[in-house]
This record gives structure tokens, C-alpha cells and sequence, in this order.
């Protein structure tokens, strides 16, 4: 078969390199708490190391062997999404009820599409800025919201990425950096073009309670549209003017140009909105920006896609 293992290599932590017969190669990581039962000899770093190929699969001393094609999976998924799986590889407890762990819907055609566009972001980002949000992200691994909205705060983290080659690609700064945390206000990511500073907030908005009782099938009764809501504008007005706050208090001379990047979140089962409302959605903030000028330049992200960001301020 076509994931006929030829040849593995032990390394540290629980991790393997492996060979297939069609020349797919990589990595597969081992779980220490699923190395239980049968497996757990492996748990003991020498005789790990004992391991070896037999008849196409990996085995080791007494009859222990893994499954090929499972493995064969894991290869090729990490190669698509390398990024995404080193920080999935920071979970303590993959098996946690509040751990995200995408990897178990891959073999979902629609939701590997949408992970390998969250991909293509995250590898926009140099070594230095992916080390700084991974860091980022990572505290919120185990961090499932209990009253709907999933993952948010991970999602949230990870949609800087997006910020971060807008400010790269469209605004043209060569080079980007996040803003290291502090206690003061500061902005997230900050660049230079030409000789100007150029400084971005990101800021996101998740969906309401309403629209999370309507996705969750509550008996409250609620019906999602294509109109956005009064709350909807108030929290983009506000996340706005304290963007505008940030800046100040960082660049008080005003001596950057401002960028306020938003990122519009509706839909937490895929992270990101339902795609038919998208275009509806921007000439509605479009609209409402026009009529209400911010003052400042605002981008608003509706999605993975290229064409659901748009300068609309």
C-alpha cells in the first residue's frame, strides 16, 4: 500500500520521523497520555528508541506496532498545516473537554479548506512575529467559553495574523512586528513605509447572545438576517474610538499613520461568517461609516477570503 512505512527515525519527546512508500514524509507526534495499556513500554525513552520498521508498519520489541494509515494521515495533514499543528503540539491534554483540537475534523473536506486558509495567514508571518503570537494563542488551547462561543478568545488571537499581512502586503510595510504587551494601551502590530511609523489595532466582534441562541436552536425567538442590528454598530463605534485612544496614548505626538483593523466574527462552528451574508454585511458598515467618519483609516475582515476585506473608512 501507498502508506507502507519504509523507513522511521525515533526523536525526542515522543516523536517520530517516518518514510512512506510513495516518498510522503514527516513527522508524527506521540501522546505520553495515550501511550497506556499495550503501549506504555513506550513510555520509557530507550526502548522508544528501539523502534523499527515491519512489513510497512512501525513497530517495536514484543509485538508492538502502530497503524500506517493513521500515521500516513497524520504526515500529510502536518505538511498542509504545519503551523496550525505546532501550536496544536502545546496542548497539555489534547483529550481535555476544553481543549481545541482540530485535528479531529480534517478528514471534513470544507473545514480542511478553511484550515489551510487560516494556514496560508499564519505562514505570512516571519519567525519572529509567528513566535509572538503563538505565544499569544497558546493560553487559550484549553480555554473553551461554556455559553456558546466556542473557542473565541483563540480565534481572536489567531486573526491577528490576518492584520499582520494586510499591514505587510496592502499597506506595502516590508517589514512588521507586534507590539510587545504591557500594562499601558498599546496597539498590536506596528510598522514602517519609507520613513513613517504605521501603527494597527486589532479589534474583533464575536457574535451576540441572540445569535448565539439562534445557532444553538434555543427556544428564544430569534431569526439571523442579513440586516445588522444596532448592537452591532455600537460595538463596532466603540471598539473604534478606543482603537483611537491607544493610538494616542502611544504615539501622544501623532507622529504614526493609524490603521484600525476589524475583524467581524459571526459563525464560531468554522470561525468564520456565513460567506452569502459577507458582502451584505460590508455595504452595511460601508454605509454606516459614511454617515458616522471615524476620523481614522478602518479595514474590516469578514472572513478568510481576500475579497471579505475592505477599506471602509
Amino acid at each position: 500500500m501507498h502508506w507502507d512505512v519504509v523507513e522511521v527515525k525515533p526523536e525526542t519527546d515522543y516523536r517520530l520521523f517516518v518514510r512512506f512508500k510513495d516518498g510522503l514524509s514527516g513527522h508524527v507526534q506521540l501522546r505520553r497520555e495515550t501511550l497506556t495499556g499495550a503501549l506504555a513500554p513506550l513510555l520509557d525513552a530507550q526502548f522508544f528508541r528501539q523502534v523499527f520498521v515491519d512489513e510497512g508498519a512501525v513497530a517495536w520489541p514484543g509485538e508492538i506496532d502502530l497503524a500506517p494509515d493513521a500515521m500516513y494521515a497524520e504526515v500529510s495533514f502536518r505538511n498542509q498545516l504545519p503551523r496550525l499543528y505546532e501550536l496544536s503540539d502545546l496542548l497539555e491534554d489534547p483529550s481535555h473537554p476544553d481543549a481545541y483540537n482540530f485535528q479531529s475534523q480534517l478528514r471534513n473536506p470544507l473545514a480542511l479548506e478553511t484550515y489551510a486558509l487560516w494556514e496560508k495567514e499564519l505562514k505570512g508571518l516571519d519567525s519572529d512575529a509567528w513566535v509572538v503570537l503563538k505565544s499569544k494563542a497558546s493560553r487559550y488551547l484549553e480555554q473553551r467559553d461554556r455559553n456558546g462561543r466556542g473557542w473565541y478568545q483563540l480565534f481572536d488571537a489567531l486573526g491577528e495574523a490576518f492584520a499582520y499581512n494586510y499591514v505587510k502586503d496592502a499597506v506595502g510595510c516590508p517589514k512588521v512586528c507586534f507590539v510587545p504587551e504591557s500594562d499601558n494601551r498599546t496597539p498590536d502590530l506596528e510598522g514602517l513605509i519609507d520613513d513613517t511609523r504605521v501603527l494597527c489595532e486589532v479589534k474583533t466582534i464575536n457574535e451576540s447572545d441572540e445569535q448565539i441562541a439562534a445557532r444553538r436552536g434555543s427556544s428564544i425567538p430569534c431569526q439571523l438576517t442579513g440586516l445588522l442590528e444596532d448592537g452591532f454598530f455600537n460595538k463596532l463605534d466603540s471598539n473604534i474610538a478606543n482603537a483611537k485612544d491607544q493610538f494616542q496614548t502611544f504615539d501622544p505626538n501623532g507622529e504614526a499613520q493609524y490603521l484600525v483593523y476589524v475583524r467581524i466574527r459571526f459563525d464560531h462552528s468554522s470561525g468564520e461568517w456565513p460567506g452569502h451574508y459577507a458582502e451584505c454585511y460590508l455595504k452595511q458598515i460601508e454605509e454606516h461609516l459614511r454617515n458616522h467618519p471615524p476620523g481614522i483609516k478602518v479595514v474590516v475582515n469578514a472572513g478568510a477570503s481576500k475579497e471579505w476585506t475592505r477599506v471602509v473608512a
